[in-house]
């Protein structure tokens, strides 16, 4: 009797932390692993260039605040939310909202009611220097499984841009 007391007490108190659990995530939207990393290079990181975590891509309006981009999904249209922190809204499809962030506001935009979730840029890196080795370009240059090297000698690169077709469904709105 005592451990079916028990198994019913602790059943009762799981489903009581499920629904803490619940009413939390509805409250904090999901933020991505690329924005959690950047919230902390943006609070304690070591590597900034004028107070800026480095190497993300920042964009800077007719002298206005830095701004960051991010896809945001949303449960409601906010947008003055927004606009008053700072932001630019962009592209609009359905839920999901293309926006550029004052680099300063982020941490409040990740906390706004409303936002379900939100994923930062990812940092650019420049990488040319491992491109040929990534691509094997490197491995054709010393013939390797070839019947003889190739290094571009006597190459004729052709290349035939169509445009795009306005008419296909993709470019049906805004």
């Amino acid at each position: 009797m005592l451990k079916r007391l028990f198994f019913v007490a602790l059943l009762s108190s799981t489903t009581g932390f499920q629904k803490i659990i619940a009413q939390n995530q509805l409250k904090q939207p999901v933020i991505s692993a690329s924005t959690r990393q950047f919230l902390f290079e943006l609070e304690k990181g070591k590597f900034k260039e004028h107070g800026l975590p480095t190497q993300y891509v920042y964009n800077r309006v007719n002298a206005g605040p830095v701004l960051v981009n991010a896809f945001i999904k949303v449960s409601s249209d906010f947008q003055e939310q927004l606009k008053e922190a700072g932001a630019l809204i962009g592209t609009r499809a359905g839920t999901i909202r293309t926006v550029r962030i004052p680099v300063s506001k982020v941490p409040e935009v990740c906390r706004m009611p409303g936002i379900l979730a939100i994923d930062m840029d990812q940092p650019a890196v420049a990488d040319l220097d491992s491109a040929r080795r990534r691509t094997r370009v490197d491995s054709v240059h010393r013939g390797l499984g070839l019947p003889r090297s190739f290094n571009g000698d006597s190459v004729v690169v052709g290349i035939i841009d169509a445009g795009f077709d306005y008419t296909h469904p993709t470019f049906y709105d805004t």
